[in-house]
């Protein structure tokens, strides 16, 4: 098995993200990510080939603070087909906060604002 079968590189974002689910993983939370059997049914062999592929990749995000302060891309920026087809069902939260930013939120569910 490849790391290309599992999981995209964002060079610029610093990260990896699993194809299947398209959440970000951390370097460091591969080997428990891959033990999901309910979701990855991948040889031990296998998953051991794919950590190592994941540790060789430069400049990763390495830690959860950091991959929490990281700024989502704007809502009119063009979709990462990669991850997810286009909607055009999509609704965005129209709130603000107490110094006024907008809410980025966006969801396909109207009970999920």
């Amino acid at each position: 098995m490849n790391i290309i079968d599992l999981f995209i590189h964002f060079l610029e974002q610093r990260l990896v993200v699993c194809l299947e689910c398209r959440h970000t993983v951390l370097p460091s939370n591969i080997d428990t990510y891959l033990k999901d059997k309910d979701t990855y049914n991948i040889l031990t062999e296998d998953q051991k080939h794919i950590i190592k592929e994941v540790w060789k990749i430069k400049g990763l995000i390495q830690n959860k603070s950091v991959l929490n302060s990281l700024s989502f891309p704007l809502a009119n920026n063009p979709p990462i087909t990669a991850l997810q087809t286009t909607r055009d069902d999509s609704m965005k939260c129209q709130l603000q906060d107490d110094q006024g930013k907008p809410c980025h939120y966006i969801t396909c569910q109207l009970q999920k604002i």
